[in-house]
């Protein structure tokens, strides 16, 4: 739960610095706690998805990444506009997010997983 918690305080900071390179830093960190801590699926995103339009190219690359890994399939439709974005890199990274989303639900018996927190 502490490490939930951190999470939860490096991503509301994280999405109110102006530093860009702080800003892609943090996101890489966080991305790595979900792949490694296995803890995307504990956390509800949503503060994060309201701040899909206002992010860099390589934070993006991090945020997709990291609403994949939720395992969430009420992200599926904000992937599938990011799968068809003009940007062929951003359309890839969707499409891998989208593919893990429904990796995640076809071998999770509660896609829904309880216990999140809110970001």
């Amino acid at each position: 739960m502490q490490l939930l918690l951190l999470l939860f305080f490096i991503l509301a900071a994280t999405l109110q610095e102006d530093d860009q390179d702080l800003r892609e830093s943090s996101f890489h960190a966080i991305d790595n706690a979900a792949v490694y801590q296995h803890i995307a699926s504990r956390v509800d995103w949503d503060g994060l998805v309201a701040s899909l339009p206002s992010l860099g190219k390589w934070e993006l690359e991090y945020a997709l990444d990291i609403l994949g890994l939720s395992g969430q399939i009420r992200y599926l439709p904000i992937l599938e506009e990011y799968a068809h974005h003009t940007d062929p890199e951003i359309r890839v990274w969707a499409d891998d997010a989208i593919e893990n989303i429904n990796f995640r639900l076809k071998h999770t018996i509660d896609p829904q997983m309880q216990g999140k927190l809110t970001v």
